[in-house]
């Protein structure tokens, strides 16, 4: 993939970690069932807007079965298509399911 991976650390208001802490990350199953879901930010991550809607296109093992979902946005960033990678804690922070604009529960919402 030749997007480059986004860090999108402001979204999540995190407790002192200490250097060997990870990130809480999906598992497989957790990560694939978040694919093709809708989501809508409900803050500012990496230059996307508040309310900005977008889809979970793919995820992306980290580490050996720990993995982070990427979201395609439907808005363009100095007129590029706008991808972010996100931990199993950064989505529960910085997004909200859409069930309205879900393609994965909702097959009409296209």
């Amino acid at each position: 993939m030749s997007t480059e991976k986004k860090i999108v650390s402001l979204c999540v208001q995190k407790k002192e970690m200490s250097p060997n802490q990870m990130p809480l990350r999906f598992s497989k199953e957790e990560a694939q069932s978040k694919l093709g879901r809708r989501v809508r930010t409900v803050v500012s991550v990496d230059g996307v807007p508040t309310g900005t809607v977008g889809s979970v296109m793919d995820l992306d093992e980290i580490e050996k079965n720990s993995f982070e979902v990427i979201v395609e946005w439907f808005v363009l960033i100095d007129g590029k298509r706008q991808h972010d990678w996100f931990s199993k804690e950064q989505y529960e922070h910085c997004l909200i399911d859409d069930p309205k604009l879900d393609l994965s529960t909702n097959p009409t919402a296209a």
